[in-house]
């Protein structure tokens, strides 16, 4: 008889517990389905390096604990936005921080700017070089050299170059607000043609960048400027390379 009672108990005692897991259980089930929260998804898959627009996405109602670290909510973040270069959003897939860019920061952006016969040329440059200068804005290149035994050479070597791009150490647009706010590199566009004596130039000299007269000229861009002497010093150093 005590054997029996004992097991009559154990089972109570074990139909109890497991009652009260399950009211748990359910209790904390509805309280997570109470905690809904406004996300969006994709109504399509969407391709990589594809600008998203509002009807690619759908907004959905989903348990807060349902959404990882990173993801995005608010439709104004998203739309404007563009997938990875490499990336594709599935449809119904929610969207995260790291699938989205903005156009600039594409890979293959300056490329992208580029009109036909222009080189994307990436040019090292610091706060004396580019200060307060944004993508957009036209520049005029002085080339200074200062050859040994020689007198310096100098002089404007191209004007109304436009500046698709300044970035700083890190390789983040200098208007970002991550960015450090210290220019480290401009990417300009150049003549496919007048890409070699740049790069002359910048091996043997120093190249500022100095704001155009006419910034925002939608006129030829980067026209070569430099006169005959510097012309000549630079097929001449282009010569011994």
């Amino acid at each position: 008889m005590n054997r029996i009672r004992i097991k009559l108990l154990a089972a109570v005692l074990c139909g109890g517990l497991l009652g009260g897991l399950c009211m748990f259980a359910c209790t904390v089930y509805s309280r997570m389905m109470m905690d809904l929260k406004t996300t969006c998804v994709a109504v399509r898959d969407i391709p990589p390096r594809t600008r998203i627009e509002r009807s690619d996405l759908t907004e959905i109602r989903v348990p807060q604990a349902y959404l990882a670290a990173g993801t995005v909510n608010d439709p104004e973040q998203i739309i404007g936005r563009y997938t990875e270069i490499q990336g594709m959003i599935p449809a119904g897939s929610p969207f995260y921080q790291c699938m989205l860019h903005e156009e600039s920061e594409l890979p293959d952006y300056p490329a992208s700017q580029l009109r036909q016969g222009q080189a994307a040329y990436s040019l090292e440059t610091d706060l004396l070089g580019a200060g307060g200068m944004i993508a957009g804005q036209r520049a005029d290149l002085y080339l200074t050299v200062e050859p040994v035994n020689e007198s310096p050479v100098t002089g404007c070597l191209f004007e109304n170059v436009r500046i698709i791009s300044i970035r700083d150490h890190q390789g983040v647009e200098i208007s970002d607000e991550r960015s450090t706010g210290i220019p480290y590199l401009a990417v300009l566009a150049v003549s496919q043609k007048d890409v070699e004596i740049l790069s002359v130039a910048d091996k043997v000299g120093s190249i500022r960048m100095i704001a155009s007269s006419s910034s925002y000229d939608v006129s030829e861009e980067a026209r070569l400027a430099a006169d005959e002497t510097l012309k000549s010093y630079l097929r001449t150093q282009e010569e011994t390379e």
